[in-house]
């Protein structure tokens, strides 16, 4: 929404408040991220065993039978699991500026700017995913 200040008629309390409330939402993505990458290199260290390796001799300490994972999939549910987690971090930020900072004249246009920042978003993780095929 800042980016949009001029077309949302935002005024210079409305800025400086929609900018603590960024720097907020800056300080929780770190902290989700870093709790992955903690979870990430918590699981081997924890168990001082490698990845994938269990009592018995079975991988992950699986009964024969049970289905085995591939630990490079197993890394693509956390990474699904951030983003969504990021996502619903920015929505909780953008629905509590629009109730607490924006007036009922700047909300629709400022939903309008969101969809499409989200749109464009998911446009570019998708390109991101295809590429990596």
């Amino acid at each position: 929404m800042l980016a949009h200040r001029g077309d949302l008629e935002l005024t210079a309390e409305q800025v400086d408040r929609l900018q603590v409330r960024d720097e907020e939402l800056e300080r929780e993505q770190v902290k989700l991220r870093a709790a992955l990458e903690h979870r990430q290199h918590e699981a081997p260290a924890r168990t001082g065993q490698q990845p994938g390796t269990g009592m018995g001799g079975s991988p992950g300490g699986r009964h024969r039978n049970s289905q085995r994972t591939n630990s490079a999939t197993d890394a693509k549910p956390a990474v699904r699991s951030l983003e969504e987690q990021l996502d619903d971090a920015d929505t909780r930020a953008y629905l509590g500026a629009e109730e607490a900072v924006l007036t009922e004249k700047q909300r629709d246009p400022a939903r309008e700017i969101a969809e499409k920042y989200r749109e464009d978003l998911y446009d570019q993780r998708d390109r991101a995913k295809q590429q990596k095929q």
